[in-house]
């Protein structure tokens, strides 16, 4: 097995030389070394010509360069057509550097390094194969949700813009000390909510994780968590909100036009949710794009498959494969009983699939039939106005419009709770 051979036994061929002086063009003159040409005849062909290189950080740039190529093609891998280009928002600049390229927030785990980044996957390279080394990453990155990498680069963006303006050294932002992790920390009280607080660290112990460095996570910074929590700004609490009534449910019921396609499926939706203990994140997707049949509810499971009880009680279950952190892959199986009244949910699904047949079995379950074919229902998201006739409207926007005041957005725990308690009540 290949070991990285010392620097001084490197083979220096004339592209090297000149890619070093490439790179030494485009650092901060003050890094340069001056030039003393009354030297010049008596140094070598090959020291005159790195004359005017500052080769320990035109190499240091090189390393970095190769170190973040290598990053990227392993971020890459989970989608061949990865396209991803990142928003530069107003709260997002940085400093440039060679260690953090300008990537999408999901790909800032690998992609943005450190010289302890890059000394560690060089040390992996050199006693193993690079194929195990892609594989390795590969792997370590697969245990976070692509929601979960975007909202941990979220966190490593907010640290590196702190270190910047603390002017903290890159040898010494990983591994992170812990008076820096609590100076972080520190900086956020009393502007953040200790949920914020915890993703941002949880993404920079990652991040040392994947790059084999220390976590300093020591008592020091479980005492400014501690703390963290007392300060808490009031913008950051949200009130309470009442579980959703059975009433509630009748009103947006006898509201709706169920002959409607669009009103159908959101009549679906609700009782589910409601009678089944479903939170909407299992049911529905995000925004259209974000459809992945590995982890959203296709029509695929229509048509339902009922059966009856000796009671003469109908029901019905289908699976849904959104993975949690106690189901992991496996995903859930939804059961759907029959009710005696107009909420049931077995008769709002069964009027929902019959009234959109013909739809892609690849489709959302809750697709519904537009003008030019059809559209997925949707979370909440944004403030769009409520209409039949717009490509995408959120589910959560017409059932608040309904029969919740605009200071109470629908929660999808309100739906899970509220059934809970109402089957809770009947046994």
């Amino acid at each position: 097995m290949s070991h990285r051979p010392p620097t001084s036994q490197i083979p220096f061929p004339e592209e090297i030389f000149r890619m070093l002086q490439n790179v030494s063009q485009t650092l901060p003159p003050s890094t340069l070394p001056s030039a003393d040409f009354s030297l010049m005849s008596s140094l070598s062909p090959t020291d005159q010509f790195l004359e005017g290189v500052d080769i320990q950080a035109a190499a240091a740039a090189l390393f970095a360069n190769h170190d973040s190529s290598s990053r990227l093609s392993i971020s890459t891998s989970f989608d061949p057509t990865h396209s991803k280009k990142p928003r530069l928002n107003a709260g997002s600049h940085i400093q440039p550097s060679i260690w953090r390229p300008q990537v999408a927030a999901s790909d800032r785990l690998l992609c943005w390094s450190s010289p302890h980044a890059a000394n560690y996957l060089a040390s992996l390279e050199s006693r193993f194969p690079r194929t195990s080394v892609f594989r390795l990453f590969h792997v370590m990155l697969q245990s976070l949700d692509p929601n979960t990498r975007s909202n941990y680069g979220a966190g490593l963006l907010r640290f590196t813009q702190f270190c910047d303006d603390m002017s903290i050294a890159e040898s010494e932002r990983m591994p992170a000390s812990s008076e820096l992790l609590s100076m972080f920390a520190a900086h956020y009280a009393g502007k953040l909510s200790q949920k914020t607080l915890n993703n941002w660290l949880a993404a920079l112990h990652f991040w040392h994780i994947v790059n084999g460095a220390p976590w300093h996570g020591n008592d020091m910074l479980r005492h400014v968590r501690r703390v963290f929590t007392k300060l808490v700004p009031p913008s950051s609490k949200r009130a309470k909100r009442p579980p959703v009534t059975l009433e509630a449910l009748c009103i947006l019921h006898d509201r709706l036009d169920l002959s409607n396609t669009f009103d159908a499926s959101v009549w679906a939706l609700a009782s589910l949710a409601f009678w089944s203990c479903c939170r909407l994140g299992e049911l529905l997707i995000a925004p259209p794009q974000a459809f992945d049949p590995s982890k959203h509810v296709s029509r695929q499971v229509l048509p339902l498959s009922i059966s009856t009880l000796e009671n003469g009680t109908r029901h019905s279950t289908f699976h849904i494969p959104w993975p949690s952190k106690t189901t992991l892959s496996l995903g859930a199986d939804i059961s759907i009983t029959a009710r005696n009244n107009r909420t049931c949910p077995l008769a709002a699904l069964l009027n929902h699939s019959s009234g959109s047949t013909g739809l892609p079995s690849h489709a959302p379950l809750f697709a519904y039939r537009t003008g030019n074919g059809w559209s997925p229902m949707t979370r909440w998201y944004g403030s769009q106005p409520v209409s039949r006739t717009c490509p995408v409207t959120p589910f959560a926007l017409v059932v608040r419009q309904n029969f919740f005041c605009r200071e109470s957005p629908l929660m999808s725990l309100q739906l899970k709770v509220a059934g809970s308690l109402k089957l809770s009540w009947n046994t």
